[in-house]
């Protein structure tokens, strides 16, 4: 994989995050955790915040270019996100966290030959 596009998915996902947590006047308390598994075949990466969250509805359109929430906003970010990680042949999910703010989760394969699906690495880093 190309580490500068992988960088460039992780900071603009980390400044959503922050961005997010901004926009809920949370500061203070805000919280951005990211966390890597790895497996023989895949590497799934997951960062959650407690930020203002996406969406209800329309979340689906938060990967077209030029749409966003934010009234600062390019509504660039996430779609350059997604595209790196298809190009990847990764997937790329928004979900919503139980308690507040987002999970953005993607996963990635390895390589090109599926193997063995238990994990061999957990690394999970809280800031």
């Amino acid at each position: 994989h190309d580490v500068h596009q992988m960088s460039k998915v992780i900071i603009n996902l980390l400044q959503n995050a922050y961005e997010a947590i901004e926009s809920a006047n949370n500061i203070n308390h805000g919280r951005i955790a990211l966390s890597v598994t790895v497996t023989d075949s895949m590497v799934t990466t997951c960062i959650e915040d407690n930020g203002i969250g996406f969406p209800d509805t329309g979340r689906e359109k938060l990967l077209d270019p030029y749409v966003t929430t934010r009234e600062k906003g390019t509504g660039l970010g996430l779609s350059i996100v997604h595209k790196i990680i298809k190009d990847h042949k990764g997937r790329l999910q928004l979900l919503s966290h139980e308690k507040g703010g987002a999970i953005v989760e993607f996963t990635m394969p390895l390589s090109d030959e599926p193997k063995s699906d238990e994990p061999k690495e957990n690394v999970t880093i809280i800031g």
